[in-house]
């Protein structure tokens, strides 16, 4: 009776052992998928609300140097999740704050190349501004 009892609780630590290792990998990956979000709508705010913009890229530097606390330390191994511009810039031999230099650099670039008008123009703020509704920037 006692060692079944010992088995069965041997089997419930393993299994909350598990579920507490994919929480923790799920709770990396979140932080991770935001930081594009943010960065992106941090870039297309430039032009409209300098306020916003670095409230913006604050949480998005914050939330990408957390993601790659987790990823550089084991607890993420699958990165398929993020988009596509993050994954491509991972490098454990880099430092976190340069990978999150060429992460921001993408998300300018997207934000820009996805504004045809001339940067500053008064078109060019108001397809921002249309670009940052677009993308809900606003609930960040």
């Amino acid at each position: 009776m006692a060692t079944r009892l010992l088995t069965i609780l041997g089997l419930l630590i393993a299994a909350s052992g598990a579920k507490a290792e994919a929480a923790e990998t799920i709770d990396y990956l979140k932080p991770g998928n935001a930081t594009w979000s943010l960065f992106k709508c941090a870039a297309l705010s430039g032009a409209i609300d300098q306020q916003e913009k670095d409230r913006l890229f604050k949480a998005g530097y914050d939330n990408g140097m957390l993601f790659l606390y987790g990823w550089k330390s084991g607890h993420v191994s699958d990165v398929t999740s993020l988009p596509f511009q993050f994954q491509v810039r991972l490098n454990k031999a880099m430092r976190p704050d340069f990978v999150m230099g060429m992460v921001w650099e993408a998300a300018v670039n997207e934000a820009f190349l996805s504004n045809s008008s001339a940067f500053g123009s008064a078109e060019w703020k108001a397809k921002a501004k249309a670009l940052f509704d677009q993308e809900n920037c606003g609930l960040l």
